[in-house]
C-alpha cells in the first residue's frame, strides 16, 4: 500500500467523510438524490471461484431519498492518469456483484478521485476503450457506463478551501493535491495551518491529524521538517500528535527493522523448510496477507515463520473471508 492510498483509506473510510467527498465529486442533480446519512461502509475485498482477488480502496452501501432504494459506492484512489481505468472500475463493480447471493444486484456508483500535477486527461466513459472507428448501433450490445471523477489536480486551491467540507477533508485533498509535486510548501503554510487549527475542533482530530502528518512525512524530504513543524504547531502544543521530526525518525527506525526482520524472516523459512514445512506456502500466505493488509506486524511474521503446514493451510483459509488482520489469525 503507498502513502497515498493509506492516507486515502484512513480518513475517507469515515462514511460522513466519503459524503463529503462525493457532495464535491458529483453533479448537484445527483447528490441531491442521495441520502447521505445511510452510508455504511463494506468489505472491499473479493475473491472468484477461481481464487482471484480484487481489491477496491473502499466500498460503501447507501440509500437513495426517492423509492428507498439501496445502492453501492465504489471510491477508488488513484494518483496517476490510466486510461485503462473504467475496465478496472467494471472489474470491481462485477466482482462486488458476483459476491452478493440476492435476487437483485445492487446499482453501483463508481467515483474515482484523482491527484496528480498533469490532472486525468482520459475518458471516463467504458465505450471509450473500443475506439473512436465502432458503429454507434454496435454500443446497444456493449457496456455502456461513466464514472464519476473528482480530479483535485484541475481543482483549484481556492475552489478546495471554499468548497463546503470539514476542516479534515480540506486538509487530507489539499495534502494529496500538493505532498508530491510541489517543490516548494511555504506559500501553503498559512492556509495548512489555519485548517490543523480548525481539525482541532473536530471529532476524532487526533488520529486524523496523525494520519495526514505521517503521511506527509513519508512523501517529502528530511529538509521540511522546520516547515512541516511550523504547520503541525496547534497540533504539537496541545500534544494531540507526535512531533514532525519524531515521524521522521520512527519512519527511519521502521526501515531499519524492516531490514532486520526480513533477515530473521529467511532464517526462520529455513528453519521452517528444515521441519519439512513447505517454504512456498509460508511466502505465498505472506504475499496474500500483504497485498490485502498492507505491511504486517513483526508478531504476525513470527506467527508465520512458526507455524506447521495445517496451521498455516487454515489461516489461507481464513484469509478468504477475514476484512481484518485479527480475523485471519483469531
Amino acid at each position: 500500500m503507498t502513502p497515498h492510498d493509506a492516507l486515502f483509506k484512513g480518513i475517507f473510510s469515515e462514511p460522513r467523510r466519503t459524503a463529503e467527498l462525493l457532495r464535491l465529486a458529483l453533479p448537484p442533480a445527483v447528490a441531491r438524490l442521495i441520502d447521505f446519512t445511510t452510508f455504511k461502509q463494506e468489505t472491499s475485498s473479493f475473491t472468484d471461484a477461481a481464487l482471484a482477488q480484487r481489491h477496491t480502496d473502499l466500498l460503501f452501501s447507501v440509500r437513495l431519498l426517492v423509492r428507498d432504494l439501496e445502492f453501492s459506492v465504489i471510491l477508488e484512489h488513484q494518483s496517476r492518469d490510466d486510461r485503462r481505468m473504467p475496465l478496472r472500475v467494471l472489474d470491481y463493480m462485477t466482482f462486488s456483484w458476483r459476491a452478493d447471493p440476492g435476487p437483485r444486484l445492487l446499482p453501483i456508483l463508481p467515483v474515482v478521485v484523482h491527484h496528480s500535477a498533469a490532472g486525468w486527461r482520459s475518458p471516463t466513459a467504458f465505450e471509450s476503450l473500443f475506439g473512436p472507428d465502432l458503429p454507434p448501433e454496435f454500443l446497444e450490445y456493449l457496456p455502456r457506463f461513466r464514472f464519476a471523477l473528482l480530479d483535485l489536480g484541475t481543482l483549484s486551491d481556492e475552489a478546495l478551501m471554499q468548497a463546503e467540507l470539514s476542516a479534515t477533508t480540506r486538509l487530507a485533498l489539499s495534502a494529496l493535491k500538493h505532498a508530491r509535486d510541489t517543490s516548494d510548501l511555504a506559500p501553503l503554510a498559512a492556509s495548512w495551518t489555519q485548517l490543523v487549527r480548525e481539525v482541532l475542533d473536530e471529532p476524532d482530530s487526533t488520529r486524523a491529524l496523525a494520519q495526514i502528518f505521517r503521511y506527509l512525512s513519508l512523501v517529502r524530504g528530511r529538509g521540511d521538517i522546520p516547515i512541516l513543524e511550523q504547520i503541525a504547531a496547534p497540533a504539537t502544543a496541545e500534544a494531540k500528535m507526535q512531533t514532525i521530526a519524531e515521524y521522521y525518525e520512527e519512519k527511519y527506525m521502521q526501515q531499519g527493522l524492516e531490514k532486520g526482520l526480513a533477515k530473521g524472516l529467511e532464517k526462520g523459512l529455513e528453519k521452517g523448510l528444515q521441519q519439512g514445512i513447505p517454504k512456498g506456502e509460508q511466502k505465498l500466505l505472506l504475499r496474500q496477507l500483504r497485498y490485502r493488509f498492507g505491511e504486517l506486524p513483526s508478531a504476525t511474521l513470527e506467527k508465520i515463520t512458526a507455524a506447521d503446514e495445517p496451521l498455516l493451510e487454515r489461516w489461507a483459509e481464513r484469509l478468504l473471508g477475514a476484512r481484518t488482520l485479527e480475523e485471519v489469525f483469531g
